[in-house]
């Protein structure tokens, strides 16, 4: 008669204890070192980012956070490689967001998917792109350059295919009524190279890129991509601003999104959601960000899933109207 209630002592018991171990092994994370992986290429704003979170984020956790650069296929190469990983938390991605508002629409069959396969942590920031041109092409304003534009085939640089740059160069185009060339980079550091020596004419690049080379007359800026103009740049006029016919509304967006492999832990996601906040929000982090020309974000990863979603609804449409596919 006593041997039922034995039993579920017993059980209770040992439940406890597994859930005190579980407990425990949780509260070790991290245990060892973490990869954070960056899917562009090193020197660009998103990799010196990832390289502040990583420095922030290894002396909060007492474990070194390694950056690791994985370029290549607008971004789906680093992609692809942390969704095989494991989902313990100790390999993560920091990416440029048109992962998941502009990848889906364009690579139709694409290794993997990115809201299937990765769990968004949060938004890291976003950012302003400009319009440049190589020193000697001639425009110093928006309409000359649409002028020369609709003259003679000219050419621009991106950060690689369905880049923030791409994108935006296919919608200044679609509403200015221009084709150009594109010569898509592994990264923004070698598109602003290939302007810097001439080889390009143009493009929409990341502010921080070439803020130093604007201010040594190396590059010329023509319009900032944003609906404000930017704190860096603030003698230079939004697309919005030039007041042409079709680009009268011109404002794209972009930002940085951490994610980690599908099926991470949620305590795990959480916790990285909450030092993400943290370290964005400490006063040397913002300091830093202000000379990348990034503005910080924060919020939860059900926030930054439904911003995400609303952006890929708006790019999804010019997508459609420009044809890109890249398979």
């Amino acid at each position: 008669m006593f041997i039922q209630p034995l039993k579920h002592r017993l059980c209770c018991a040992l439940g406890a204890l597994a859930l005190c171990f579980g407990t425990v092994a949780h509260a070790a994370y991290p245990e060892h070192s973490i990869n954070l992986v960056v899917n562009f290429s090193a020197g660009g704003p998103l990799d010196l980012l990832a390289r502040l979170i990583a420095a922030k984020a290894s002396k909060i956790l007492n474990q070194s956070v390694i950056v690791e650069n994985k370029p290549g296929a607008s971004g789906t190469i680093g992609a692809g490689y942390v969704a095989r990983a494991k989902a313990d938390g100790y390999v993560l991605l920091l990416s440029v967001d048109t992962l998941t508002t502009i990848n889906p629409f364009v690579y139709k069959n694409n290794p993997f998917n990115a809201d299937k396969d990765l769990s968004i942590i949060g938004r890291a920031g976003t950012f302003n792109q400009v319009l440049v041109t190589r020193a000697g092409l001639g425009p110093t304003t928006l309409k000359q350059f649409i002028t020369l534009a609709a003259r003679q085939n000219l050419s621009y640089a991106s950060a690689g295919a369905a880049s923030p740059g791409h994108l935006t160069m296919e919608s200044f185009m679609l509403g200015s009524h221009l084709k150009m060339t594109h010569i898509p980079y592994k990264g923004n550091a070698p598109a602003v190279n290939s302007l810097l020596s001439g080889q390009v004419d143009s493009g929409f690049l990341a502010i921080a890129g070439v803020i130093q080379h604007i201010k040594a007359h190396k590059l010329t800026p023509l319009a900032v991509s944003g609906k404000e103009r930017d704190p860096l740049l603030p003698t230079i006029p939004t697309i919005a601003e030039s007041g042409i016919p079709g680009l009268e509304n011109f404002d794209t967006g972009f930002g940085f999104v951490l994610m980690a492999p599908k099926k991470t832990p949620n305590a795990i996601v959480l916790q990285w959601n909450t030092l993400l906040n943290k370290i964005l929000k400490e006063p040397d982090i913002l300091e830093k960000l202000k000379t990348l020309n990034i503005q910080p974000t924060y919020g939860t990863p059900a926030q930054a899933e439904q911003i995400l979603r609303r952006a890929a609804q708006s790019w999804k449409t010019v997508v459609e109207k420009t044809h890109i596919s890249l398979d």
